[in-house]
Parts: structure tokens; C-alpha cells; sequence
């Protein structure tokens, strides 16, 4: 605990942060606390924060890992999905806490952030002058060989002749038994 005396920060007397941190950490919350002394909860965090801040945050500390492994617990004892969903809204809730009050270890770690720079490339095109001197191209002539002057038919062979389909209805339907198509 800070060697602070309440005194020297202009708080009340009766202002016990040993005392009310072992309240804490039995079991009641800070509204009922401040009750209690007559304050707000605002009012008694911010002296405690004033006060013993690194005892506060240590006894948060403790609270919120009391209440995950309780919500851990009634996670493994839940009988139906009222039950587990109670434990996973707890949970999640000791989780926050966590994060926020021990961050170090309990935080969500990311890389620190790189100011955005530019970057710059260069990119040097040089030519590097060749050996051997590549022709241009010019225009050139090429010569086809010639072909046949005129076709000429072979042979000429008969095309198959396409089979005719037959459709067989009911001669109730059409009056007749064959159609065409």
C-alpha cells in the first residue's frame, strides 16, 4: 500500500483503504461499500484509486480470477443450456476484467504498430549496350509455293440418306396409328 495518509490527499478520516479492500475482497461490491460510508461508488473508487491504486488494482486482480475460475466451475456443473449459457455470459464477463486490469498477461497481444512510412523504390533501367548489333526489321520478301491452280473433284460420293423417325401414337388421340415427323 502507497504510504499516503488520506490527510495528505484531502480524504476523509474514517477513509481505511486496507479496511475496505478487505471488504472488497470478501465478497461485497463497490456500491454496497459505499453505502455503507456514505459515498458514491464513483466517489470511493477514485480514493481508492487516489489512495492505493496498486492495491486496488491487485485486489481487482484477485476478484476477477476468483471469477472466471467460479464461471469455469459452473461451466463443468451446468445440467442444461440455461445453465451453460449463464456460466459462458460469466465467463466472458471474468474475461474482460481480465483483460483490462491485467492486460500483461491476460491481454490481447498484438505487434506494436508501425507509423505509416512511406516506401520509397528505385528502379534504375539502363541499357547496357550489346555486342553484337540486332538487325532492324525491314520489310522482306518470302515465297510461297504455289498450289493447284483450280480443284478438281475426285470422287464424289453419295450422301447417306437420313433414317426417317417413326412415332407410334394412340389411335384414340390422333384417329390414326403412325405419325410422321
Amino acid at each position: 500500500m502507497n504510504d499516503l495518509q488520506p490527510a495528505k490527499l484531502n480524504l476523509p478520516k474514517w477513509f481505511d483503504p486496507p479496511q475496505i479492500l478487505s471488504e472488497y475482497l470478501q465478497g461485497k461490491g463497490t456500491d454496497e461499500i459505499a453505502r455503507t460510508y456514505g459515498v458514491t461508488r464513483e466517489t470511493l473508487t477514485h480514493w481508492l484509486l487516489k489512495a492505493a491504486d496498486g492495491d486496488w488494482k491487485a485486489a481487482q486482480l484477485q476478484k476477477a480470477i476468483k471469477r472466471k475460475e467460479d464461471a469455469d466451475q459452473d461451466i463443468d456443473d451446468a445440467t442444461d443450456m440455461l445453465s451453460l449459457n449463464k456460466a459462458n455470459s460469466k465467463l466472458k464477463s471474468a474475461q474482460w476484467d481480465l483483460e483490462r486490469v491485467c492486460s500483461r498477461i491476460y491481454g490481447d497481444v498484438r505487434p506494436p504498430q508501425v507509423p505509416n512510412q512511406a516506401v520509397q523504390i528505385n528502379i534504375n533501367l539502363r541499357r547496357e549496350p550489346q555486342e553484337k548489333e540486332i538487325p532492324s526489321e525491314q520489310p522482306r520478301e518470302i515465297e510461297i509455293p504455289k498450289v493447284a491452280e483450280k480443284a478438281e473433284v475426285i470422287e464424289e460420293k453419295p450422301r447417306p440418306q437420313r433414317p426417317q423417325l417413326v412415332v407410334e401414337t394412340n389411335p384414340i388421340l390422333y384417329g390414326d396409328d403412325k405419325h410422321f415427323v
